[in-house]
């Protein structure tokens, strides 16, 4: 199983450097790029959607990592998460059923709550965040001229660009239909009881503390728990590497050959 995910890992990296960095003549990238009034930004939404792919594949290594002796009982899930999320995150942005129209929209809407966040950092930090308010104008100021309406909720606050960014829980339920593993790699990621114990511990023993009786556990990955996250990972970074090739003309068939 692991063999299968580090294979995965090195055949889309080769593949994708011989294929290049353009798209073909008469692909969606292509067509798009001709017809979309700023070619600048759809270029800003084909790398978004391929820089995320090189952030699955970071987490998809470290994955293999995590399972391999001395392997983690814990580790496994939260990267399993980390994959999935940025799997379907770049599947979002480089889905071959929107137009250019929306690719660009969800960029913006993308582009918008990383600086809201970096915001958020530099504030905490003390420091002043007039370069990142004045990139955040400069944006809206840009989908302005695309034709974008500002976005403001009921207090007259921005809350998006493009479009009010969905919850991530969304994204990943749209575009891989994964949500109930998103909230299980979720609780797993933030520590709680019910999750923890049932899947990266084992029973090994009782005994009894103080009148009562104790359960002593020990960390454990299943064999079963093994294969079924490798599954899963191998298959989250699969959608992503689908729609690139179909966005920008490649032959998917190649790679198997």
């Amino acid at each position: 199983a692991v063999k299968m995910v580090q294979q995965l890992h090195d055949k889309t990296g080769a593949f994708f450097e011989s294929q290049g960095l353009d798209p073909t003549v008469n692909s969606i990238a292509d067509k798009e790029l001709q017809e979309f009034r700023r070619p600048e930004s759809l270029f800003t939404a084909y790398s978004q959607g391929v820089s995320l792919i090189e952030v699955a594949a970071d987490h998809l290594i470290a994955f293999t990592k995590t399972i391999t002796e001395p392997a983690q009982s814990i580790a496994p899930w939260t990267i399993a998460r980390a994959v999935l999320e940025a799997s379907a995150l770049s599947s979002w942005l480089l889905d071959t059923q929107i137009n250019a129209h929306e690719r660009v929209k969800r960029s913006l809407a993308l582009r918008y709550e990383g600086l809201s966040q970096q915001l958020k950092f530099v504030q905490s930090l003390g420091q002043s965040a007039e370069f990142v308010n004045k990139r955040i104008e400069e944006i809206e100021l840009m989908a302005g001229g695309l034709g974008f309406q500002k976005l403001r909720n009921r207090k007259n606050e921005r809350n998006g660009i493009g479009q009010v960014m969905p919850f991530i829980t969304d994204i990943i339920r749209d575009t891989l239909n994964e949500e109930s593993n998103f909230r299980l790699y979720s609780a797993m990621t933030h520590s709680h009881h019910w999750a923890y114990s049932q899947l990266s511990f084992r029973k090994v023993d009782e005994t009894t503390f103080q009148e009562n009786k104790a359960v002593l556990m020990e960390k454990h990955l299943s064999l079963e728990s093994v294969w079924w996250l490798c599954g899963n990972v191998t298959r989250y970074f699969s959608q992503p590497i689908k729609y690139r090739c179909k966005v920008y003309g490649f032959d998917l068939e190649s790679m198997n050959t």
